[in-house]
């Protein structure tokens, strides 16, 4: 049994980490310093040349194990049974840690419904049913942490920031509650992380 340590915890018995959202380049260094770790990883993201890229370097880097799942995260139908296919593939995971998000233009954002809709749906709505997987899984495992990586604390008001559009305002306010509302059994092992 592999028992490389992340402190004093045992790698093997604690299962991998999985990175929803594992293209980015925040969630990439992130999954480096697990992989230095001896760490299981599972990357799930849409770019699978990118992720089997990736996979490679972290198995070069020490990683336990890695695995990659291509999938769309943002598409809301289906995020539970993405969840259990890769629960049944890789195991409960030990950590899960959210890295994603679209950004875009913030005057077309304003200006197409349309679009604000596309952004609250990946940013907030799909990012909140995975946790909502995540916590489940966790909580009946007993075990387990989230990492949240979300909008950054509000900056101070000034003239720029009044342009500030409706769905960064809400992804800043709405993210964190279902991360911060999670099973009883898991509140002081959620991390929100504000960028």
């Amino acid at each position: 049994m592999d028992t490389g340590a992340v402190g004093q915890m045992t790698v093997a018995s604690e299962g991998p980490v999985l990175i929803l959202g594992a293209n980015s380049a925040i969630a990439e260094a992130y999954a480096r310093l697990c992989a230095g770790e001896g760490r299981g990883l599972v990357l799930a993201g849409r770019n699978r040349q990118r992720l089997e890229a990736a996979a490679a370097d972290l198995k070069a880097r020490g990683a336990a194990s890695v695995a990659a799942d291509v999938c769309d995260l943002a598409l809301l139908e289906g995020i539970s049974d993405a969840w259990l296919e890769i629960v049944a593939a890789q195991g409960t995971p030990s950590e899960v840690l959210l890295a994603y998000g679209i950004l875009g233009d913030l005057d077309r954002t304003k200006a197409e419904p349309d679009l604000l809709q596309r952004h609250l749906e990946t940013n907030f709505v799909s990012a909140a049913l995975w946790l909502e997987c995540a916590a489940n899984a966790l909580e009946t495992a007993g075990r387990g942490r989230l990492v949240v990586l979300g909008p950054g604390p509000t900056i101070p008001m000034v003239r720029r920031r009044l342009r500030s559009s409706a769905m960064r305002r809400a992804s800043r306010i709405a993210l964190p509650v279902p991360a911060e509302g999670s099973p009883s059994t898991l509140p002081s092992r959620v991390s929100s992380i504000r960028r």
